[in-house]
């Protein structure tokens, strides 16, 4: 491959440009020869679902498609980057190339080639901008460039580190900082291989460790047994929670017939959360979200207890409710059924007032 890349610099086009940028014009600050070897390129990538959220690459989950990016930091410029990985087919089931840094900027870097086939990517892009006046490398930002955009469609979960990995071999998988240094002198992942060419090494991190910054809560809201408001095995459907950050409503839930709700993508911070109902005396409790009470990025509540028999929401059971929950004939405890087990819960909240116990979450 290398010897591709060295016909290829010496076309006439190439050569032509070289010689312009090197001797007939002002060199560009990034194409100062002497960088190759003092730098410490990184090759990393970045993970987002099919919404766009950032994700975990040490996470992936089966049957779901992910966009990856492959960014390339630690250096002031490139003119030449060759990156070939090899990746797991029995748990990678789809993976294409959607866009490479030289398709967004072909004025400053060409395609030299690409393939996906058998389990192995290959991308070339070199330097060679329409401009003469930019000598012979394109800039790195300092946070790092994508050089390279996959779709990557995962069948069983995985850490993509354990499915995916850049070619050690030098002359497959390399990086160059400027022309100026030299046609072959590179950067590597395996310097001890034996080459014709100098070579320094760079390395690669494939999953990086993810910091999570949002969190999913989950909870699940049942029929008080008790004036406190004790959870039980009744689940309390049709609720409405929601979560608020100070006077701010920040997103709402409606409990399922098995009585979960789920708020999505919760940052860090505190909240109440409020259920409300037809028939419920609302509850309000307090709740921390971090990433000390989490589950990596899932946070489970315990299980609380509403009041559901206070058919004419007046924070009062009485003859009122006794009259609105015989035409209702709810099944409190969820048993099938309306029955005498139904009056128990009910006659517990008659003509008592409901103190609900103070939970912080």
């Amino acid at each position: 491959m290398k010897n591709i890349i060295k016909r290829f610099l010496t076309t006439p086009f190439v050569c032509l440009i070289l010689i312009i940028s090197m001797f007939a014009l002002p060199m560009s600050a990034n194409a100062e020869a002497g960088t190759l070897g003092t730098e410490t390129p990184e090759l990393s990538c970045n993970f987002y679902d099919t919404t766009g959220k950032a994700v975990d690459g040490n996470r992936l989950q089966a049957d779901n498609t992910y966009t990856v990016d492959i960014v390339l930091s630690g250096m002031k410029a490139v003119s030449v980057v060759e990156l070939t990985a090899s990746y797991d087919t029995s748990k990678i089931s789809s993976l294409y190339i959607k866009s490479t840094y030289a398709d967004k900027n072909s004025d400053k870097m060409k395609k030299g080639g690409q393939k996906v086939e058998n389990g192995e990517i290959l991308v070339f892009q070199v330097a060679e901008s329409s401009d003469p006046s930019v000598v012979d490398c394109v800039d790195i930002d300092s946070n790092g460039t994508v050089m390279v955009s996959l779709s990557v469609t995962v069948a069983s979960s995985c850490d993509f580190a354990d499915v995916f990995a850049f070619s050690k071999d030098p002359d497959f998988c390399f990086i160059e900082a400027s022309f100026l240094d030299g046609y072959e002198e590179c950067y590597v992942l395996d310097t001890s291989v034996t080459t014709q060419y100098k070579t320094y090494p760079m390395t690669a991190d494939v999953s990086p460790y993810y910091v999570v910054t949002e969190f999913d809560v989950n909870g699940v809201l049942s029929v008080a047994t008790d004036l406190t408001g004790k959870e039980s095995t009744a689940p309390a459907s049709g609720i409405t929670a929601t979560l608020k950050n100070g006077d701010t409503v920040v997103a709402t839930a409606t409990t399922g017939a098995d009585g979960s709700y789920k708020f999505a993508d919760v940052t860090a911070g505190e909240y109440t959360v409020t259920f409300s109902g037809k028939s419920t005396i609302d509850r309000t409790v307090t709740l921390t979200v971090s990433s000390d009470k989490a589950n990596y990025d899932q946070i489970t509540l315990d299980n609380i207890g509403v009041c559901v028999v206070d058919f004419n929401k007046d924070t009062r059971i009485n003859t009122t409710d006794v009259a609105l929950f015989s035409k209702a004939k709810p099944d409190l405890n969820h048993d099938g059924t309306f029955d005498s087990s139904d009056v128990v819960i009910f006659k517990t909240f008659l003509n008592k007032t409901v103190n609900y116990t103070q939970l912080t979450l």
